[in-house]
């Protein structure tokens, strides 16, 4: 199978959403075949000019808004992962990649694992965005939580693309309770610091 490649500093992630502004001539074209043609197009990361090997096959889910010189706001959304198997530059203005699926191994959930994450995530959730925050209910979603919870996990390109790559679901969460487990102090401090703040110095418990 052949893709259409998008190379961006940013982990792309099944399920999720993202928003992008397409300007470029190259990028353009990558979106109207896609939109045109209905098929999928790979979102792959990029670090220190190196793009990886894995990415995420993508679909355009809106286009909110186009602008009189080409430019266009459109939402994309994660579908499934992938391996780079070839790229050429040479058949389309974008890199255009060969590529096979890359699948999780036939592992069940751990749910109590996936419980002590969501309950961490959400904690943390809580600390951070206050009463503006979505909660990730583990026994009402049926995604796989490790996507859900990643892309405000407040994880670093590098460690995202790390948890990408895991091939079963319990590793990844295993992956973010560890992460949350270690920034959770610092967000309490900070936390708590804000609190003396918001009242004009005096400690409070």
């Amino acid at each position: 199978m052949t893709i259409g490649l998008f190379p961006l500093n940013v982990v792309m992630f099944p399920t999720t959403r993202l928003p992008l502004h397409i300007y470029e001539p190259r990028y353009r074209t990558l979106m109207a075949d896609s939109i045109r043609t209905s098929t999928p197009f790979g979102i792959v990361a990029v670090e220190h000019d190196v793009m990886k090997s894995i990415g995420v096959a993508c679909r355009v889910r809106d286009v909110p808004q186009q602008f009189p010189d080409g430019r266009f706001d459109v939402i994309v959304e994660g579908i499934d992962r992938f391996r780079i198997q070839d790229v050429r530059d040479d058949l389309a203005p974008y890199l255009v990649a060969t590529i096979e699926p890359l699948e999780d191994s036939s592992v069940a959930v751990d749910v109590r694992l996936r419980r002590e994450v969501a309950t961490m995530y959400n904690t943390i959730a809580d600390l951070v965005f206050g009463t503006a925050s979505a909660h990730y209910e583990p026994d009402v979603d049926d995604r796989l939580g490790s996507w859900v919870m990643a892309p405000k996990s407040g994880l670093e390109v590098a460690q995202k693309q790390q948890l990408l790559e895991l091939r079963s679901e319990n590793l990844r969460l295993e992956y973010l309770l560890g992460h949350l487990q270690s920034i959770l102090p610092t967000i309490r401090r900070a936390e708590y610091a804000q609190r003396v703040i918001r009242n004009d110095g005096y400690f409070t418990t």
